[in-house]
């Protein structure tokens, strides 16, 4: 849980619950930054 929300993702199909964990904030970057510096990147 991150900043109040929970993601959960479940695959009935391959027979068991598969979590998906947000990651940290500090780990993550909002969209805009991304494409900021895969820009800069070439």
């Amino acid at each position: 849980m991150r900043n109040g929300r929970t993601s959960r993702t479940t695959y009935d199909s391959f027979g068991s619950n598969f979590h998906i964990r947000v990651p940290p904030a500090e780990k993550t970057m909002p969209m805009s930054e991304f494409r900021r510096r895969a820009e800069e990147s070439h």
